[in-house]
C-alpha cells in the first residue's frame, strides 16, 4: 500500500513524504519504507528515506524488495546514464549494491 502526503496537491516543493507499507494480514505484521529517489520536482520537498536497507525484507526465508514508484528508476539504464547529480548517483549506486547483496 502506498501513502502520499501533500499539503497542496501538485506542489511537491513543500515538505511531504511518500510511504510504502507491506501488510501481512494473517500475521498482523507490517513493514514500511518510503521513497528514497525523488523525481526532479520533488528534490526540494520530499522527506526521503535515507536508510536504504529498509527497502529489503526477509519474508519466510526470501528477501523481498519494496520500492516507491519513482525508486524503480534506480534500475533504469536510461536514468543511470543521465543522472549527473552527485547525491542521486550515490543513492543509485548504494541501492544497486544492496540489491546485489540481497
Amino acid at each position: 500500500m502506498g501513502v502520499d502526503s501533500e499539503e497542496e496537491p501538485g506542489n511537491q516543493r513543500r515538505p511531504h513524504i511518500e510511504l510504502v507499507i507491506l501488510l501481512d494480514l494473517e500475521r498482523h505484521e507490517w513493514y514500511w519504507t518510503g521513497k528514497s529517489y525523488p523525481t526532479v520536482g520533488q528534490e526540494v520537498g520530499l522527506v526521503r528515506i535515507t536508510e536504504l536497507q529498509t527497502h529489503f525484507l526477509d519474508l519466510e526465508g526470501e528477501t523481498v524488495m519494496i520500492l516507491g514508484c519513482h525508486d524503480l528508476n534506480i534500475f533504469s539504464r536510461r536514468a543511470q546514464a543521465t543522472t549527473r547529480n552527485e547525491w542521486r548517483s550515490k543513492i543509485s549506486e548504494d541501492m544497486l549494491s544492496l540489491a546485489k547483496e540481497n
